[in-house]
């Protein structure tokens, strides 16, 4: 656990620095928009992400016009859990745990198997797609029980050579990487 606390404070000071992210963003979520993971999927699940996470605010505006399904994320504390619910809209997020924007209450909840493809969201990542998240868990708890696609869009610093992997620690199955994609 101390060794993923250390990469995952490393890591993030050097997204805090990261420099042109609107045009490495913009070039990895046109990477996502064209790939067949993305064509053929109706319903995406998307975090509404907070720096120095890549952001995810214009690509999930692009999804809705796209007319995809897409859900977002909204954090139960009582059961360490996420239940996902449709947004049509950017104005029916409101600042939930941690100021992170969530559903609003009116939204319908989505189940887990309607849910083609995740965009997982984490600090660091090996390419074998093994990830450090934010350090609650709740996305390690949520694959665990999801067969459908998984991707990651991520900068250049976000790749390591290895972290800790635990028997729970699931991978993403195809991440977008800045000049490269596994």
């Amino acid at each position: 656990m101390e060794e993923k606390k250390k990469i995952r404070k490393l890591i993030l000071s050097k997204l805090k620095g990261k420099v042109n992210r609107d045009c490495i963003e913009s070039e990895l979520w046109e990477l996502f928009f064209n790939s067949s993971m993305y064509v053929e999927s109706e319903t995406i699940a998307i975090t509404v992400s907070k720096f120095p996470e890549l952001s995810t605010i214009n690509a999930i505006h692009s999804m809705i016009e796209d007319q995809k399904k897409v859900v977002v994320p909204k954090t139960c504390l009582s059961t360490n859990s996420l239940a996902f619910h449709q947004i049509s809209s950017l104005n029916q997020l409101t600042p939930g745990v941690m100021g992170i924007l969530e559903p609003n209450k009116n939204s319908d909840v989505v189940d887990l198997e309607e849910i083609e493809t995740i965009v997982v969201p984490g600090v660091a990542f090996t390419k074998e797609g093994y990830r450090i998240g934010f350090g609650g868990g709740f996305y390690d708890r949520l694959l665990s029980n999801y067969q459908g696609n998984t991707c990651s869009l991520l900068f250049q610093e976000q790749l390591v050579e290895s972290i800790p992997v635990e028997d729970h620690d699931i991978p993403v199955r195809e991440l977008f990487i800045e000049n490269k994609t596994r």
